[in-house]
């Protein structure tokens, strides 16, 4: 009965989102664990094609760029997406740099000996690192697991405990309340508690996603550990918790 649900509502999803309709919510029902929830939103995600991916990505990006938490941050994080299935950050970066913002992106690297694990079995951890140049960032090499372009060295932005003023969160989905579902590393869940540790602050939180990644609010789990967003943005659509 579960599988025939999610055939229903992929078939749904690649009509609504092939049709280009940004408002519309996919609509999972009975998700059992965030693992189903994952792969289902992931194949709705396929069904956009890159005209799509291309519009809604540059509309986030503008969206993001009125927003007074941007305006306001000086120290932001911005995430480097996949190659494909995902919002694109480009032009959230280059903007950033135009507006005079240091820019710090993640780098995943293994756990030294006196780093503190977060969660049980941790062995790699975020460290977000400033780039200095829109022109750098293009020349980021590929790396890791999923392949995403991270520089490997840099100053790190909890070196001076100051910390970052915005962080700009990916994810698989995301609800109008602000709720998120990550790749499944928990790795900005133990980067935000290590923010707090070092620097005594939360950075303001904003996720970035595709229309085929707004979910319904009651669908998505949630755990004690799932930090809540400031704020969400889809398409020309901004979310508030």
């Amino acid at each position: 009965m579960l599988l025939n649900n999610i055939q229903t509502e992929l078939t749904f999803a690649c009509r609504t989102f092939g049709r280009h309709n940004p408002s519309s919510l996919v609509k999972f029902r009975a998700m059992s664990s965030k693992e189903t929830l994952r792969k289902t939103i992931s194949k709705a995600v396929k069904c956009l094609d890159n005209v799509t991916l291309k519009t809604q990505s540059d509309a986030v990006a503008h969206k993001l760029r009125q927003l007074d938490a941007y305006k306001q941050a000086k120290r932001i994080a911005i995430y480097m997406n996949m190659d494909s299935g995902e919002l694109k950050t480009d032009l959230m970066i280059s903007h950033a740099f135009n507006d005079g913002k240091r820019v710090f992106l993640p780098n995943i690297t293994s756990l030294g000996p006196h780093d503190r694990k977060y969660f049980p079995n941790q062995k790699r951890h975020l460290r977000m690192l400033e780039v200095s140049s829109h022109n750098d960032v293009l020349n980021l090499l590929p790396r890791g697991k999923y392949k995403l372009k991270e520089p490997i060295d840099g100053y790190d932005c909890l070196s001076d405990r100051e910390g970052l003023d915005l962080i700009i969160v990916p994810g698989v989905g995301f609800t109008s309340a602000c709720h998120r579902i990550g790749h499944g590393g928990a790795f900005y869940d133990s980067y935000i508690q290590e923010h707090r540790a070092i620097a005594g602050n939360v950075p303001f939180l904003i996720g970035v996603g595709l229309s085929a990644q707004l979910v319904d609010n009651d669908v998505l789990p949630i755990e004690d550990h799932d930090y809540i967003l400031d704020q969400v943005i889809i398409g020309n659509d901004v979310y508030c918790k």
